[in-house]
């Protein structure tokens, strides 16, 4: 009998290291991948900047809605939550689906808010707007290459479709950023 009762405990012992070891492993393993979930790391990395940046443009559409002193660029900016509000709505349901965590804002953005709340007037329209077409026109290029690269389709089909609203941004905010120029530069 004292016999079993010490190999049962070893058993026991045995069974404990390698539960104890699978945990470790596991825990290892999440921290590894930094709540990107079933995500591969250049889709988890393109969903953390789309995220941000996301979360930027409504932040910042939020505030040229309210400082912005040309009708265009206010409704621009409201178009620019409505759109990206549900952009990231779509791309949250994906990370969840994939276990995956995103991030909600970055300093870079804060940076970015003050710096435009600072300014007021015709200086706010313009600065908002041409951040807009920089903005858009790196996000463009970064969504056009995970429509074509991205190991999950549903994020593969996001980026497809969101490439096409953030085209028509692009366009918009030359267009408005133009007439600005030209309403700035007229004679008077």
């Amino acid at each position: 009998m004292f016999m079993k009762t010490c190999i049962l405990q070893r058993h026991l012992s045995v069974l404990s290291t390698l539960s104890l070891l699978a945990a470790t492993a596991l825990v290892a393993s999440a921290v590894e991948q930094g709540g990107r979930g079933q995500l591969s790391s250049s889709d988890y990395k393109f969903a953390t900047a789309a995220a941000e940046g996301g979360q930027l443009e409504v932040d910042l559409g939020n505030l040229a809605s309210q400082k912005a002193s040309n009708p265009q660029v206010q409704q621009f900016a409201r178009q620019m939550v409505q759109d990206h509000s549900k952009a990231n709505d779509q791309l949250k349901a994906i990370a969840t689906k994939n276990d995956a965590t995103l991030p909600v804002e970055s300093e870079k953005d804060q940076k970015e808010m003050d710096r435009l709340n600072k300014l007021s007037g015709a200086e706010f329209d313009k600065t908002y707007m041409n951040l807009m077409i920089r903005d858009h026109k790196s996000d463009l290029k970064d969504f056009q290459r995970e429509s074509r690269s991205s190991d999950n389709t549903e994020l593969r089909t996001y980026a497809g479709q969101t490439a096409s609203v953030i085209q028509d941004h692009l366009n918009m905010a030359e267009n408005i950023a133009g007439q600005l120029k030209n309403t700035s530069t007229a004679p008077k």
